[in-house]
């Protein structure tokens, strides 16, 4: 059973009962959940936003996109995606313009990562301050 749901920067809490007793057994953190919180949030802020709109995605966890996330943004060429992130102890951002095909970035394991994007769109580190 869950105990906790995952947000987009903690994963998901499992308690494990005993199917005969019904006690707690054990606890456990379900690998990944925050990350798959984190790419369905930026999905849901892709598709509600008003039309022609900015959207930011902020976070100081992750630093890739399941490919869903960008085939989001592809089903929406009127919304530009500005990524704020860490990498390495810095932070950068990286804006991909309206109309932008970003189908191609995914790699074949179904990602892309964020540097990734900052290779073909130009992004920066932001300065302190």
């Amino acid at each position: 059973m869950t105990i906790q749901e995952a947000t987009a920067i903690a994963d998901a809490v499992l308690a494990y009962e005993c199917t005969n007793c019904g006690r707690v057994t054990d606890y456990m953190k379900e690998p990944n959940s925050a990350f798959a919180q984190f790419n369905k949030e930026s999905i849901t802020s892709i598709e509600t936003a008003q039309k022609n709109a900015a959207v930011t995605l902020d976070t100081d966890i992750w630093n890739s996109f399941q490919g869903s996330v960008l085939s989001a943004l592809s089903s929406r060429p009127d919304i530009t995606l500005v990524i704020k992130y860490r990498y390495e102890g810095k932070r950068y951002t990286v804006t991909i313009p309206a109309g932008s095909d970003v189908l191609s970035l995914i790699d074949e394991n179904g990602y892309c990562g964020f540097r990734t994007l900052d290779s073909w769109f130009g992004g920066s580190e932001l300065t302190v301050g």
